[in-house]
């Protein structure tokens, strides 16, 4: 699943933490001392046949990893001033089959477009288009967002993606007056959690604890609407690469063959 860690594992059954080489669609990708390679939050660019080679023992053979993509909508952003331009595309469907984005505004449901690389596109923005938004197609459904349209004067700008747990978070909170630096409050589940001279606060190292609703405010201009900031835990993977057996007996038939070498030439100089 993209986002998720996976380790290849270079395994033989003669030796243990040997150097390993791995490699990726026939080309070189690192190196391990410890048999041992991790890809920290996999995308769908690792996808790919995978394998390992020991110097003097062998390769194994080549095993696909795959990495599936979350169906998921992707929208310009979650908080949108009153008559500017709104985006929303669809990622993680299959192509052949097409996509739907739909809205669910003051309880009705309505289809915004259907299509393959087409882009939902509301411009202007007005208050009435203010909902939940998701997209649906090949029989999948992707995560539901709220988006908002505000007629007042301060947003906030979220990620519109779900965060991997780990990462970092900058949250700004933005004036439709001016451009300019402002003093900022920040606010979770609607409690004060800080105050930013920029307009911006970092969140370092995300837990599902912070997963909840954010707002901020400025003296000046007034309150953000909440927005949901969404953590996605990390999950693991372990792929074993496995060095053939033949390859095995044919080192220890040549380690054998150069110790009793050794052996002999020992005997003589005796």
């Amino acid at each position: 699943m993209e986002g998720e860690a996976v380790t290849l594992h270079c395994k033989n059954k003669v030796t243990a933490n040997i150097t390993a080489n791995f490699y990726k669609d026939g080309r070189f990708i690192g190196s391990s001392s410890t048999g041992n390679m991790s890809i920290h939050s996999v995308s769908k660019s690792h996808q790919g046949q995978y394998k390992c080679i020991i110097l003097g023992v062998g390769e194994s053979q080549e095993r696909w990893l795959s990495v599936r993509v979350f169906a998921q909508i992707v929208p310009s952003r979650l908080q949108l001033f009153e008559h500017s331009s709104l985006y929303i595309n669809c990622e993680g469907f299959n192509t052949s089959t097409g996509w739907t984005v739909l809205s669910k505004t003051k309880g009705k449901v309505s289809t915004c477009i259907s299509g393959w690389s087409s882009i939902c596109t509301i411009k202007p923005a007005l208050l009435s288009d203010s909902g939940e938004y998701w997209c649906e197609g090949g029989g999948e459904r992707s995560n539901a967002v709220n988006i908002t349209i505000t007629d007042g004067a301060v947003i906030l700008e979220s990620p519109v993606l779900p965060v991997m747990e780990g990462g970092n978070v900058t949250l700004r909170c933005r004036t439709k007056m001016t451009s300019s630096a402002h003093i900022a409050d920040f606010f979770k589940d609607g409690r004060h959690i800080g105050t930013s001279t920029t307009a911006e606060m970092t969140i370092g190292r995300v837990s599902m604890s912070d997963e909840g609703l954010y707002s901020c405010s400025i003296s000046e201009f007034g309150e953000s609407p909440q927005s949901w900031l969404t953590v996605r835990g990390e999950t693991s993977r372990r792929v074993i690469l496995t060095i053939a057996e033949v390859k095995l007996k044919e080192f220890i038939r040549l380690l054998s063959f150069k110790l009793s070498s050794l052996q002999s030439k020992t005997t003589i100089s005796i």
